[in-house]
């Protein structure tokens, strides 16, 4: 049977804060929940991907920005690297969210990678740490958008107010 005609259920994004105790090992879960649907997404497309700006496999990238994020440290030493790095993560997740089930607008698309995965909620953590800092303040608009991080409003959101508060 192919993968394509089989039935599918679609990843959730449980509250696994719970279960894990750090930010590389919640990226990890969710990296394994999402893999299947972005493989099986790039299958569809004919093998295309926009994945891979960084030129760095994805479980790297998760790995190096789940260590950041639990170092509580900015990428400094290599703000290029954590640009391409991002956005590669970002259409990662569009891609494997893009192959589920269901018809889904790229408003809902978005709401669920900023609002319902752990990548969202860090990314969220790596803008406050640039919006914090102010030589690095300017930073924070490559992480994310104000729509991003306050929803449709605009209005920006507290630390606490993210979906998963650093411990």
């Amino acid at each position: 049977m192919r993968i394509e005609a089989s039935a599918a259920c679609p990843v959730s994004f449980g509250n696994t804060q719970a279960q894990e105790n750090t930010w590389t090992a919640r990226f990890q879960d969710e990296l394994t929940q999402m893999q299947p649907w972005y493989e099986l997404g790039k299958r569809k497309r004919r093998g295309r991907s926009l994945v891979g700006v960084a030129d760095e496999p994805m479980e790297n990238i998760f790995s190096k920005l789940g260590e950041l994020l639990d170092k509580k440290a900015l990428p400094t030493a290599d703000l290029k690297w954590f640009k391409l790095a991002i956005e590669d993560a970002k259409v990662f997740y569009i891609e494997a969210l893009t192959a589920q089930p269901g018809e889904y607008s790229a408003q809902a698309i978005e709401q669920i990678l900023w609002h319902k995965t752990q990548l969202g909620a860090g990314l969220k953590v790596f803008y406050q740490r640039f919006a914090a800092t102010p030589k690095l303040a300017i930073m924070a608009r490559m992480v994310a958008s104000r729509e991003a991080i306050g929803g449709s409003t605009g209005e920006e959101i507290e630390i606490n107010d993210i979906t998963q508060k650093e411990e």
